[in-house]
């Protein structure tokens, strides 16, 4: 039984190498910066496809998290950049929270706040100042749940708001 476990878990480490090994090799954005909006099914790579908040933050999670586990150095390198690109073009500066899409240069193209969003945004934050022990990815993960708090919380209702009707009568 503990043999299994032992197989087990070298075997999922090979499996989460290989993932990180393939973001690290394919995704990195050489020539906008940060990572590619888009890879096609033969690892070719659209230079021109936007850039999605959600996903970046996944990187960002994914490098911290893989970092926090083993501390492999190059997994932090990837956190760091994940997370300086994300803090230099996603979060918007003059109002708070996090734009939704970005073309892939960097400039906003949908500028909606997402809850979906902010919060894969906090979640990764707080992951990365857990592996770099950043203060500054602290600071940007309060400040976004702030605003989330601030912007979206229903204090009528606790937070539930009412499913509407067709009348609009409940």
């Amino acid at each position: 039984m503990r043999s299994d476990l032992i197989k087990y878990k070298e075997e999922l480490s090979l499996e989460l190498e290989n993932i990180l090994s393939y973001w690290k090799n394919f995704t990195v954005d050489e020539v906008n910066g940060g990572f590619v909006g888009k890879i096609d099914n033969n690892n070719n790579i659209d230079y021109s496809a936007p850039k999605g908040s959600v996903l970046n933050a996944r990187i960002l999670w994914s490098f911290s998290a893989a970092y926090n586990l083993n501390a492999d150095p190059g997994c932090l390198e990837m956190a760091d950049r994940a997370f300086q690109y994300i803090n230099d073009y996603f979060i918007d500066k003059e109002f708070g929270g996090v734009y939704w899409l970005l073309d892939a240069k960097g400039s906003p193209v949908d500028t909606k706040k997402q809850v979906y969003a902010i919060a894969f945004a906090i979640y990764a934050f707080s992951e990365y100042f857990s592996a770099s022990k950043n203060p500054f990815a602290k600071e940007k993960a309060i400040k976004l749940y702030n605003d989330l708090i601030k912007h979206s919380y229903d204090i009528e209702r606790g937070g539930i708001s009412r499913p509407s009707t067709a009348n609009g009568i409940l």
